[in-house]
């Protein structure tokens, strides 16, 4: 048995480079319900994708991409195998490769009891402008769309380093919000990409002892966040969230604000602004309506605290 959808990427709208700001969108899966969630960061010359889901299924899927795009996929849990005409990549958990991904239509299956993974996509003007300005890393890189295929840096998937598990859990914990956010991703990012290609096998020996994948939320803290967001609509108090996760309030507290980088309260808020903004943008339902849905009784209430964490009124959104 498996789970089969569809998914559009719509050039810009797509990809959503945001030269002068930084966009956090936080989709939930609706075709696997109650399993994860996708988190978009639209920066400057690149997105960040972060997956994380549970399924008992594989999930069969369709990628329609307008543009090409360098794609680095790093895959934390889980198969990911993606196919384009007769060519295909198939990542298992703890190994990355950097991929040239040119327009047209992709077939994806990802299998496993959990999914989780980054993706980058990486504008041509901004892999430029870190490759030209770093001597002696590999320019052939931007040889890879000269075939018009679904090409690989590497020949074989490369493991996990230790920076590399740094790095991503840096990016995964990070409690700043707004212009910060911005530019330590972008700082991570490009610190993780020049990271990459300067541990190219070809330039340098393969290290002997290599880090596992990182384990960037406890099972426990992960389904503590899962029970957050599928609760969204309701008050949820401390210690229900202690009894559902089997520990006291006072070990619950400080493991949560480990894994995540702040208060559960303060990732509550998040993941409530999150999907307030998902269903203003998507046009669902009213004001009204979602600041229900993301358990604010009343509306005002809710205008209220969406302006205090985006700096604008949700009425703002088109």
């Amino acid at each position: 048995m498996s789970i089969s959808k569809k998914t559009v990427f719509k050039g810009s709208k797509a990809i959503g480079f945001k030269p002068n700001g930084i966009e956090e969108v936080a989709v939930d899966w609706g075709y696997l319900p109650k399993t994860g969630l996708q988190r978009e960061f639209r920066l400057n010359g690149f997105t960040l994708v972060e997956v994380d889901y549970s399924s008992k299924e594989a999930l069969n899927a369709v990628l329609e991409q307008e543009s090409p795009y360098y794609k680095i996929i790093l895959q934390l849990e889980g198969l990911n195998t993606i196919q384009y005409k007769n060519n295909s990549i198939t990542l298992a958990q703890g190994y990355y490769n950097l991929t040239y991904f040119p327009k047209g239509n992709y077939l994806l299956k990802q299998e496993g009891p959990k999914v989780s993974h980054y993706v980058i996509t990486l504008s041509t003007t901004f892999l430029e402008k870190i490759l030209i300005t770093q001597d002696g890393l590999p320019l052939n890189l931007l040889a890879l769309q000269s075939t018009n295929q679904l090409n690989c840096f590497w020949k074989e998937n490369k493991p996990f380093t230790t920076t590399i598990c740094t790095l991503l859990n840096q990016m995964k914990t990070i409690p700043l919000e707004g212009s910060l956010k911005k530019s330590f991703l972008e700082a991570k990012v490009i610190e993780l990409l020049l990271h990459l290609l300067q541990n190219n096998p070809c330039k340098q020996v393969a290290q002997t002892t290599l880090a596992k994948p990182p384990q960037l939320v406890s099972p426990i803290m992960h389904k503590v966040e899962q029970y957050l967001l599928y609760n969204l609509h309701r008050t949820i108090t401390i210690a229900e969230l202690a009894v559902f996760a089997g520990i006291n309030t006072s070990k619950l507290k400080s493991e949560f604000k480990i894994a995540f980088g702040q208060t559960i309260f303060k990732h509550l808020t998040r993941l409530r602004m999150e999907k307030a903004k998902y269903l203003l943008k998507n046009k669902e339902t009213s004001i009204a309506l979602i600041s229900n849905q993301v358990g604010y009784k009343n509306p005002q209430h809710f205008t209220a605290a969406f302006k205090r964490y985006y700096g604008y009124l949700p009425s703002d959104i088109h």
